[in-house]
């Protein structure tokens, strides 16, 4: 079940990363992240950080690549934040 479960995390994984127009540093930082999921897995009440937390309904709960227009959508407001963060550091120098 869990290899199962991995193989599809790293299918939609793949494709949100086809179809997404984020930035380089962000796609990077998504690839970090899921390198590092797929290596610790879902959290548990074993690891210290997490034992007051019930990670169950996390494990248990579908995930499913959004629509295309929302991956639009986001990329586009992905866009416009580093643009105005663009602006908003070259008007402090």
């Amino acid at each position: 079940m869990i290899s199962a479960e991995n193989e599809t995390y790293q299918e939609q994984h793949a494709a949100l990363q086809q179809r997404s127009l984020a930035p380089t540093w962000l796609v990077e930082l998504r690839q970090k992240g899921f390198e590092a999921f797929t290596r610790l897995g879902h959290p548990s009440r074993r690891l210290e950080d997490w034992r007051f937390t019930n990670v169950k309904p996390l494990a248990e709960r579908p995930y499913a690549l959004p629509a295309s227009s929302s991956i639009e959508t986001a990329n586009e407001r992905i866009h416009a934040l580093v643009q105005q963060a663009s602006l908003d550091e070259a008007s402090q120098r």
